[in-house]
């Protein structure tokens, strides 16, 4: 038998996969379909700086914002042991169609706002995102 190599080897994040398989699927329907975009965060103090604006035309120039369905938020603590997909550890999260970009707002008092998020490269030159931001667009 011959070298096999795993259809998916090398891919580690689910929002990559499904991006994948997005666009097969739109390539063999010639169909709509939602398309997964995925954007760091980056940098975050999330107890010193409740509120952080992330652009999303620097990880996909063609997005539009009336074709934004949904936006998903995955946190990593400081540790990156953990990440959570908790959407309730924030008071808000909104998309401005001005500035092209994704506000999150920590939650006072909420999940985030605690000693657990204030890690950013500065503190720790090996800590790089606090998370990722995926915006499900009709694409």
């Amino acid at each position: 038998m011959g070298n096999k190599i795993p259809l998916f080897q090398g891919i580690r994040n689910i929002n990559y996969i499904a991006e994948f398989l997005g666009e097969v699927y739109s390539r063999l329907s010639g169909g709509n379909f939602l398309k997964a975009v995925v954007i760091d965060i980056g940098d975050w103090n999330m107890q010193a700086t409740s509120t952080v604006s992330i652009g999303y035309k620097r990880r996909a120039s063609s997005v539009k914002y009336s074709s934004i369905m949904g936006v998903h938020v995955k946190i990593n603590n400081d540790a990156n042991t953990v990440c959570s997909y908790n959407q309730h550890g924030f008071s808000d999260i909104s998309v401005d169609s001005s500035t092209s970009s994704v506000s999150l707002t920590v939650q006072s008092g909420g999940v985030y706002d605690n000693a657990g998020f204030t890690k950013t490269s500065t503190t720790d030159p090996a800590f790089t995102t606090r998370g990722t931001v995926t915006l499900w667009i009709l694409a």
